[in-house]
């Protein structure tokens, strides 16, 4: 694999890969380091790239497990782990293209909800992932996506009324 078609498969991906880290890191630096990282490997590896089915996955799995080994090697899992994707405010806001009340209030109710909710409910409902590829990213079985996507949607929608229906911040 040449430079050109390596642009075109594996380096298209760095944004994607940055946002998915920092949503597990928690932190722009250390995300960066490791799509860095990924990158490195990937150019490393290049020849052997081409025999991969689904390349984005393996990158979205390699950010995952980096990214999970840099909170192990500084020992603050369970700080992180509490705290993924709670300053997330960015990401929403460019998708949104401006922050309201009610961009603040979902971003809230989601920033409330279980871990594995969390990631699942970023990667269908932010990153726009199938459930093949994130069965892929996340290494989760489908109905346990499946089910945790529901709850995560159930949560944030039943917050939401509440709030909006009775006024309650």
């Amino acid at each position: 694999m040449g430079q050109e078609e390596f642009e075109n498969t594996v380096f298209i991906m760095k944004d994607r890969l940055f946002r998915f880290a920092r949503r597990i890191l928690n932190d722009v630096q250390d995300a960066e380091d490791v799509v860095q990282e990924v990158m490195i490997g990937f150019w490393n590896k290049r020849t052997e790239i081409s025999k991969l089915l689904n390349i984005e996955a393996y990158a979205m799995r390699s950010v995952k497990n980096m990214s999970l080994d840099k909170i192990k090697h500084y020992q603050v899992r369970q700080n992180k782990m509490a705290d993924i994707i709670h300053h997330s405010e960015s990401v929403y806001n460019e998708i949104s293209g401006e922050k309201n009340e009610m961009h603040d209030l979902i971003r809230k109710s989601i920033d409330r909800l279980p871990e594995k909710q969390k990631l699942v409910m970023h990667l269908r409902d932010i990153e726009g992932y199938s459930f093949e590829e994130m069965i892929e990213v996340l290494e989760m079985d489908e109905v346990a996506m499946r089910v945790n996507l529901s709850r995560a949607r159930k949560k944030v929608k039943e917050e939401i009324l509440k709030i909006v229906n009775y006024g309650i911040k």
